[in-house]
């Protein structure tokens, strides 16, 4: 995990948190996390998807192989996904994917919002 960036993960975390702006410690952050972190995962900038992007997503069930969170659409994928029997594959953040895949994949976004909140969705347990 050292690897692809715990550290600066922890460090964004604690600036973050230090960086809100409260009342006292003990209001209720948790609509402010919610607004923002709703924000970052439907709406995510490039530079966002790329970082967040690259995680590694354990996407086997017997853990013996793992995938981006997000990869880049191609733009023969994108014109296909207008058929109704489409299907996105394992990309586990599809508005990462999206914003990973240029030009195709803005528009692709703004076609598939609000919707695209829920698309691609792991499983509830």
């Amino acid at each position: 995990m050292t690897k692809w960036g715990l550290d600066v993960y922890r460090a964004t975390v604690r600036a973050f948190t230090e960086a809100l702006e409260t009342e006292s410690a003990t209001e209720d952050i948790r609509p402010i996390l919610s607004s923002v972190l709703r924000g970052f995962w439907t709406r995510p900038t490039p530079a966002e998807a790329a970082a967040w992007g690259a995680y590694p997503y354990d996407s086997d069930p017997l853990g013996r192989s793992t995938l981006p969170l997000a990869r880049p659409f191609t733009p023969q994928e994108l014109t296909d996904a207008g058929d109704p029997g489409f299907r996105w594959g394992d990309r586990a953040w599809l508005p990462g994917s999206l914003a990973l895949s240029g030009e195709h994949g803005r528009r692709a976004a703004e076609l598939l919002a609000p919707r695209l909140e829920w698309l691609g969705a792991p499983a509830a347990d």
